[in-house]
């Protein structure tokens, strides 16, 4: 009897519930004009991933990893969108992306007809969530892009570059590198 209750403890009978793992794992689409299409029906905004191979979009970042902050606010307020800058079927839309360096990273604002944020290459992680989390807050039509350009520019101020309306597939710009 005693070796009996033993094994029911043993074996967490006793432990109730486990209570199951939280995961902040966005859902990666490949297929921008459905993303596009997605994005606009749910008024969310667009979260744009180049790097080249499949189920590279950490490779944007210096860090190599997005954190879970960032996996979170990625889950909860984008339609996510990897493409492999080096595909044959995503080749076009990488270049009218303006994507040269073979990274890089656009968000659109909810319209989804403007670009709200472009950086060409990489960047640091933390700069990434912050971007992020100002344009899932931002419920406005996006009257500027915000550019992205590496810290070692010698001047430290940009003017703001107007917002041009994305045609079919999509025509992000401004043209500027990260």
């Amino acid at each position: 009897m005693y070796t009996s209750v033993a094994w029911l403890v043993l074996a967490g009978f006793f432990n109730g519930p486990v209570a199951p793992v939280q995961s902040h794992e966005p859902v990666w689409m490949t297929n921008y004009a459905e993303a596009q299409q997605l994005a606009k029906s749910q008024n969310r905004p667009l979260a744009v991933f180049v790097a080249p191979g499949t189920d590279s979009y950490e490779r944007v970042v210096n860090e190599g990893a997005l954190s879970e902050k960032t996996r979170k606010v990625l889950q909860d307020s984008y339609v996510c969108v990897h493409l492999d800058a080096f595909g044959s079927e995503s080749r076009s839309t990488v270049q009218a992306l303006a994507v040269k360096k073979g990274r890089g990273v656009i968000v659109s604002d909810r319209s989804g007809d403007y670009q709200a944020f472009h950086c060409d290459g990489m960047l640091p992680e933390h700069v990434l969530l912050a971007k992020l989390k100002q344009f899932s807050e931002n419920e406005s039509l996006v009257q500027t892009t915000d550019v992205h350009r590496p810290a070692t520019t010698r001047t430290s101020f940009y003017p703001p570059v107007h917002a041009n309306p994305i045609s079919a597939p999509i025509n992000f710009a401004p043209r500027a590198n990260c």
